[in-house]
């Protein structure tokens, strides 16, 4: 079973970061987190949400474009 709540070492890992930068993320409100006692675990939806939020938008050259392979 998928767990829907990730521990702060579980959710740097998925994102490819430190726990530190982690922390820092969740301080500055850039992704969200449930407070649990003293415990903060990260739902998915939160990560799925910041990863979203953060895409770089993709840029495609002229050569690049669908109708430019298609020949059209």
């Amino acid at each position: 079973m998928t767990s829907l709540l990730l521990r702060p070492v579980e959710a740097a890992e998925q994102l490819g970061i430190g726990r530190t930068k982690l922390y820092e993320l969740m301080s500055a409100g850039k992704l969200g987190y449930v407070q649990i006692g003293a415990l903060r675990r990260i739902p998915l939806a939160a990560l799925e949400k910041f990863i979203d939020d953060n895409a770089a938008p993709v840029h495609l050259d002229a050569d690049d474009a669908p109708h430019a392979a298609a020949g059209l």
